[in-house]
């Protein structure tokens, strides 16, 4: 995933590490920024230095992309998947269409998605996030107005 901004001014760095964190919690693998701050809105024509950090952020993204590795997960993802995991376990059956999602695709019995590489330790830790979040969800009730 490639988030590219342009901003007259400030926000460029803002708004591509926005997008990167929500397409990083969407499930995407990887992600890159390219924040660029322009000075017109016309006919802009980048500086060399633009140029230059355009052209290295393009290609470790195309490399990253034809190489096709697939990284382990950072703690916070791991963090926010396993609370999901966990929170799967609120209302009754057949409730919540998240409950049903989680059990179908076997994702609740796992640390993280399988296809993915997942150093030992962050099973362990993973798991120990899933049984803390789990045992918060039993005690929790969760309502949506319909």
């Amino acid at each position: 995933m490639l988030a590219i901004s342009t901003a007259g001014g400030s926000g460029a760095k803002k708004c591509t590490k926005y997008l990167r964190e929500t397409f990083m919690c969407w499930g995407f693998n990887r992600g890159y920024e390219l924040p660029i701050i322009t000075n017109s809105y016309g006919g802009y024509e980048p500086p060399q230095k633009v140029t230059k950090k355009c052209e290295k952020i393009a290609e470790k993204f195309y490399m990253d992309v034809c190489s096709g590795k697939l990284y382990p997960p950072t703690f916070v993802d791991l963090l926010v998947y396993n609370i999901f995991r966990g929170m799967s376990h609120t209302g009754t059956e057949g409730e919540f269409y998240d409950n049903e999602y989680w059990e179908k695709t076997g994702l609740v019995d796992v640390a993280y998605a399988t296809e993915i590489p997942l150093p030992l330790y962050k099973h362990f830790l993973g798991n120990i996030i899933y049984c803390f979040a789990k045992r918060i969800a039993k005690k929790t009730k969760v309502t949506y107005k319909k």
